[in-house]
């Protein structure tokens, strides 16, 4: 019976292990904070981080000192943590990550022999990009560019399986002395769907690779629980088998939820984009009003056609306290954004970064960035067991999930199908944007604190 799945939130650390230059010079090996040959371990708590606009993970671990390790060992923030867990069904592979301490956030003394400490991590590839800048140039597609700059400068590959091409044409890139990450994160910057919409690089728990993938991708998947919805109900918490116990949102919690007011601010209502080129002289001068792109999203069939998009109710809203400007949020200029472009190789069918041979390019990167301004919109942080994430590996940032929540009605009528039943401006498709892994140690549990966000909700249901 050692191999069977008990609990929802059951998981098996193999081993925790930290491994230095001193350690190995006292002891010859690394120490075992937790595993099969610590009974008593050292880490009470680990915590790991996925974050889509990360290619690398993060975390943090809670460390009980009762050996004084932090003076024996000189701690000094390059000691590596090497974690290694599976859940109990043994036929399914274990995963192991590699982080280094990047800084001991705390120390307490809680008695005359004990102290608890708390630390910060960063996955190896994060540490080694940190720390090297590079300098030499690359030609081509954006995402092309990423996957090289990754490859060359961090020997690691990336995941273009899910992505679209990107929309703008090729460009030369010239890398001035940042790391290979940061770098990355400009091109990004300049990539977007035929349809405005983001692209991300994210690194995820279960892979080594490096993901890179697109809002509009993304979209069109279904949500890989589709089937099955994270459900928060207070009854079917109290269901002892092990679907329902997985399933279950312990906590659902929004804040700072509909600043329309800021978006407007921001321009991503309304907003008026000026281009000059000035190798032809010519003029672009745009309103863009993204009510009218999440409508194309909706004719795309990105969204469904009887969805409710974030920004669906501001043609009723009237900003003018007199009532003579009878605009829309969406018709004002909320923001004005104007550059210059220029095609510095008119002989090459490579372009420069700052200079696009299509107008259109530099109009879809601002759109991509109101598309972000959206996504933040309302986002919600859930807390789930972990089961689920770990069975289906592929469920990480940048995917969508289902989540079901009920109305607040304290009495629905008799005969109301669920359907019927369902908050359908809580409920729906979700994208993961951020995910913890809360790993109790001396418990053996993992638990998943996830942010997810979405630009529509699903079509009211009148009752």
């Amino acid at each position: 019976m050692e191999n069977q799945i008990t609990t929802s939130e059951q998981v098996k650390i193999i081993r925790i292990e930290m491994s230095s230059d001193t350690i190995l010079r006292v002891w010859s090996k690394p120490i075992i904070l937790s595993g099969s040959e610590k009974s008593s371990p050292i880490v009470a708590e680990l915590s790991i981080y996925e974050n889509i606009t990360y290619p690398f993970l993060t975390g943090s671990m809670v460390m009980q000192d009762d050996h004084d390790l932090y003076r024996l060992i000189d701690l000094n923030g390059t000691e590596k943590i090497t974690v290694e867990y599976q859940i109990s069904d043994k036929s399914l592979p274990s995963i192991t990550k590699i982080f280094y301490i990047t800084n001991l956030v705390s120390s307490t003394k809680t008695n005359d022999y004990t102290s608890i400490l708390a630390f910060n991590l960063i996955e190896d590839i994060g540490y080694f990009d940190l720390i090297q800048p590079i300098s030499r140039y690359y030609d081509g597609k954006g995402e092309d560019i990423i996957r090289d700059m990754i490859s060359d400068a961090l020997s690691r590959q990336v995941d273009l399986t899910n992505a679209k091409d990107s929309f703008q044409s090729s460009f030369r890139y010239i890398v001035p002395y940042i790391s290979a990450f940061a770098a990355s994160k400009i091109v990004l910057d300049k990539m977007s769907t035929e349809l405005g919409l983001p692209y991300f690089l994210f690194a995820t728990l279960g892979s080594d690779a490096i993901t890179l993938t697109d809002l509009e991708t993304i979209m069109n998947n279904d949500p890989l629980n589709k089937d099955n919805p994270f459900t928060y109900s207070q009854a079917q918490t109290q269901l002892t088998d092990l679907k329902s116990q997985a399933l279950s949102i312990h906590s659902y919690e929004g804040y700072n939820l509909e600043d329309t007011l800021k978006l407007a601010q921001n321009g991503a209502i309304g907003s008026r984009y000026i281009n000059i080129n000035a190798s032809t002289g010519e003029v672009l001068d745009e309103h863009l009003d993204m009510e009218a792109h999440l409508q194309i999203l909706i004719d795309n069939k990105l969204l469904n056609k009887n969805s409710k998009p974030l920004l669906s109710n501001n043609n009723k809203f009237i900003v003018d306290p007199s009532g003579n400007n009878r605009n829309r949020l969406s018709d004002f200029d909320s923001k004005v954004i104007a550059d210059i472009s220029s095609i510095v190789y008119p002989n090459s069918d490579i372009g420069s970064f700052h200079g696009e041979d299509r107008k259109e390019y530099n109009k879809l990167t601002i759109i991509k960035n109101y598309f972000l301004q959206l996504m933040q919109k309302n986002i919600y942080s859930i807390f789930v067991p972990g089961l689920v994430f770990l069975l289906n590996a592929k469920m990480t940032v940048g995917t969508q999930i289902a989540i079901e929540v009920f109305k607040n009605s304290p009495a629905p009528r008799p005969g109301l199908g669920k359907d019927m039943l369902i908050d359908e401006k809580r409920s729906g498709n979700y994208v993961i944007l951020a995910k913890r892994h809360i790993f109790d140690i001396v418990e053996e549990t993992h638990n998943v604190s996830l942010e997810v966000s979405r630009i529509s909700n699903a079509e009211t249901i009148d009752t």
